[in-house]
């Protein structure tokens, strides 16, 4: 398996050089100030659209890569609907074709910057995978990864619970981003020590 490398150039965002995470983290705050200012509209569209915003922010802030994906699907999906039900006000509002080409112009244009927008959540969602993965795991090994209220855990074939494989003589320690591994001792070393 090979080893992890943060400042991989894949991680690297192509258009200015920014880290992944970083500008993952700029983008979702760029649209939740967006979603915040499209609730004064009041409507359920916009409150839906908000709510998910709120799901994508959390989400990328702890960086756990299910929810970021769950995010980049509803967002995918409140876009479409949201394009639809624009250019229906739009065509039943005004029947001239500027108003309905403007419109299509400004969905053009925020659909290119949302698209864009989630690329850079789907490589953050896989720089996580990436990351999670790339620890070395042995025999009677358990990765827990504890992200708040979101939590996914890994196992290999034969694992131990962390409660026996501590009970055991397994050793904890905490690594970055909240990663603690926990791993049972050889018993063949355990015993001859005793």
């Amino acid at each position: 398996m090979a080893t992890f490398d943060r400042d991989d150039p894949k991680y690297l965002i192509c258009c200015c050089g920014a880290h992944v995470t970083k500008l993952a983290r700029v983008f979702v705050l760029i649209s939740l100030v967006i979603a915040i200012h499209n609730l004064r509209e009041r409507s359920f569209l916009e409150v839906i659209g908000f709510a998910i915003t709120i799901l994508g922010t959390f989400s990328i802030f702890m960086e756990a890569r299910n929810p970021i994906i769950l995010y980049i699907i509803l967002s995918i999906t409140h876009g479409f609907v949201t394009i639809i039900d624009g250019l229906h006000a739009v065509k039943s509002i005004s029947d001239t074709g500027t108003a309905i080409s403007f419109a299509l112009f400004y969905y053009l244009a925020a659909a290119i910057i949302e698209v864009f927008f989630l690329l850079t959540f789907w490589t953050l969602a896989e720089f996580i995978q990436d990351r999670v993965f790339s620890i070395n795991f042995y025999p009677g090994s358990q990765v827990h990864v504890f992200l708040g209220f979101f939590s996914e855990e890994i196992r290999r074939k034969n694992v131990f619970d962390a409660t026996s494989s501590e009970a055991n003589g397994g050793s904890v320690r905490k690594m970055r981003l909240s990663i603690a591994i926990s791993t049972l001792k050889n018993p063949e070393t355990q015993s001859s020590k005793n």
